[in-house]
Order: C-alpha cells, then structure tokens, then sequence
C-alpha cells in the first residue's frame, strides 16, 4: 500500500495577489445588478402608496367626530373614500413585491428595510 503524502495547501504569495486582483471584477457585476433588480421600483411604488394611504386616514380621522361643531359629512364621505382608494392601492403594491424575487444582497435588505419600516412604523421616509 502506497503511503500518502500531503500537499501542500498553503497558498503561495502569487496565488493570492491573483486572487485579490480578480475580487473588485467579480464585484462589479452585483453593482450593476443591483440597480437593475426590479425590487426596487416595487418598494418605491409601494412606499408611496403607503404614505397615500397614511395621509388619508389622517384626514378621514380628522373628519370623524359627528359632535364637532364644524362637522361635515360630505367631507368625511369624501376622506372615506379617499381612504379606501389609497389603502386598497398600498395593499395592491404590498402584494406585488411578493411576486418578484429579489435578485441580489441589496435588494433583500432593502425589502427586509421596508418590511420593518411598516411594522413599526419608521422608515418610510
């Protein structure tokens, strides 16, 4: 029986400026991906439909109180309406972000971001 011989697997000096050389190329793709995954025209999108959406139960809530003296409800029809509109339009925009799949790092983190920012309420600025 043949005795084995280790080899040596420590890397040389050469090996390694080499591979280091070829880290930023293989960087640059992603990059360039990312700007290009459709994920983030979809958070946007959605983003804005949820601030929409905010804004109009802010003023429906506004309009609420039948024992104000200046209550209206025309007015708060309107903002009802308004409201329904805009919220139904964010949850349209919600689900559209979970039939693509983000495609690179940056986008999941951007989607794990926006999913935090409505959770609690923070980071749709």
């Amino acid at each position: 029986m043949a005795k084995a011989t280790l080899d040596n697997t420590t890397p040389s000096r050469r090996a390694i400026l080499a591979g280091t050389v070829a880290l930023p190329a293989l960087a640059v793709p992603s990059i360039a991906q990312a700007s290009t995954d459709p994920i983030f025209a979809l958070i946007e999108r959605h983003k804005a439909a949820y601030r929409r959406c905010m804004g109009c139960v802010r003023v429906r809530v506004s309009t609420a109180d039948p024992w104000l003296p200046d209550y209206d409800a025309a007015a708060f029809a309107a903002a009802e309406t308004a409201q329904d509109t805009a919220c139904e339009a964010s949850r349209v925009a919600a689900f559209a972000l979970t039939e693509v799949q983000p495609t690179t790092m940056a986008s999941v983190l951007a989607l794990l971001q926006l999913r935090q920012g409505v959770q609690f309420g923070g980071v749709l600025s």
